[in-house]
Formats: structure tokens, C-alpha cells, sequence
């Protein structure tokens, strides 16, 4: 099921005939709030068109941060609607897979859908980590650990990416913040260790993986791993 998350009506109107024109099954949210509850509801439910359109840019960096933070564990792709206005001040930190501009041209619509949907199809295979008692699946956004699954936010889930994708290198709290919070966060360092922290707490007997270099930042150690 695709869900289209739309507020504004002149928008809805337009696109929804077109998806429903590809053949998807469309579930239509006119909240942010609708549009959680349609994910719980599905837990198959994976693509959000994510309508933009007519509305503060406030609003849709809040609404992208609890898609991604609220559905722990899923892999959700977004793909945005937005208006050449908000170009200017776009940034990949919003957390979108792709975006088109409004009014959309049916083409241009299906063609990145598939895009999204092919981007999807190979991905289990290349993106699966394992190292020894800890694996990281992407496509499924699931961690083990000693075969048993961790519920990670979406923070700490790309905390922990970003930490074993650069496994046995030092990496500055500055350089974590950057990476997974976005170059435009206005946080503290503080705000790594904290994750870090839980991080550890939720990984259990392999926390330990996780090295503290005094000073410095983090790195993840495969000698520690067990």
C-alpha cells in the first residue's frame, strides 16, 4: 500500500487520480497524526508520497523527522512533493529518498516511483552487515544482535551505521554530529554522547564494541566485538 500524505486539497486533487491511474492502492492521510496510524495499521506499508505543497517548511522538516523517528525499524521511503520555492532551502537532512515538483507531470511521477521501487529491489541482498554476532540489515532496518533484534530509534539505528561502516576508525563527535544530524543541526556534541550511551545500553554484551577515545570521539573496534 502506498499512503499519500496530503493537507492541502487543490494537491490532492491532482495527484491522487494519477497514482490511482498507475494501479496503486492509495491510502489518503490529510494529518501527520493519520498518516503514523495508517503505518501502524500496515506494517507492509512502505512508500509515503509526502505533499509538501502549499505548506511552511516548519511544518514538513517536523513532519519528515517523525516519519523517520516515530516508526522505529521500518524502512520507509518518502518521496516529496515540493514547490520550486522551497528549492532554495532544501537539504538532504530532511530525510527524503527523492522529490518532484508541483504541479506533476505524470511521467515524471511514475518514473520515480519505479525508481524507488527498483532502488528497493536488490537492496537486501547488497545490504547486509554481518559481523560475527552482530548484523545490520538495511533493507528490512532491523539490527541483531547475538540473534536477538534490537529496537533501535532512527537516530541510533544511523548512529550505529555510521559507526561500523567506518569500523576501526576514530571518528570526531563533530564529524557524528555532521553526518547524522545534518550539517545544519543546531545541537551540542553533548547530543552524541547521549546517543551513544543508549546506544550501549541496547546493545548489550557487545557494547564494549563501541570505544570511547578520550577527547577525541568513537570508534567501533572488531577486536572487541567477541
Amino acid at each position: 500500500m502506498l499512503i499519500l500524505w496530503c493537507e492541502i486539497e487543490r494537491v490532492e486533487r491532482q495527484l491522487l487520480p494519477l497514482l490511482q491511474e498507475r494501479g496503486e492502492q492509495v491510502a489518503v492521510c490529510r494529518s501527520v497524526t493519520e498518516t503514523l496510524a495508517a503505518l501502524t495499521e500496515d506494517p507492509e506499508a512502505g512508500l509515503i508520497v509526502a505533499c509538501f505543497a502549499g505548506l511552511p517548511l516548519t511544518h514538513t522538516r517536523a513532519a519528515c523527522r517523525r516519519f523517520r523517528g516515530e516508526v522505529p525499524g521500518r524502512r520507509l521511503r518518502l518521496l516529496g512533493v515540493l514547490e520550486p520555492g522551497h528549492l532554495l532551502e532544501y537539504h538532504p537532512a530532511w530525510g527524503l529518498d527523492d522529490f518532484l515538483l508541483f504541479p506533476v507531470q505524470a511521467a515524471e511521477l511514475s518514473a520515480r516511483l519505479t525508481a524507488l521501487a527498483w532502488r528497493d529491489r536488490d537492496l537486501h541482498a547488497e545490504s547486509l552487515l554481518k559481523l560475527g554476532p552482530l548484523v545490520i540489515d538495511a533493507a528490512r532496518h532491523e539490527v541483531l544482535a547475538d540473534n536477538l533484534s534490537i529496537d533501535l530509534t532512527i537516530k541510533e539505528y544511523d548512529l550505529l551505521l555510521l559507526l561500523v561502516s567506518s569500523r576501526d576508525k576514530l571518528l570526531s563527535r563533530e564529524t557524528i554530529l555532521a553526518e547524522v544530524w545534518g550539517r545544519d543541526y543546531y545541537g551540542g556534541e553533548r547530543t552524541v554522547d547521549v546517543h551513544v550511551r543508549r546506544l550501549r545500553a541496547k546493545l548489550g554484551n557487545l557494547a564494549p564494541a563501541i570505544e570511547t577515545v578520550h577527547g577525541l570521539g568513537y570508534r567501533f573496534s572488531l577486536r572487541r566485538l567477541g
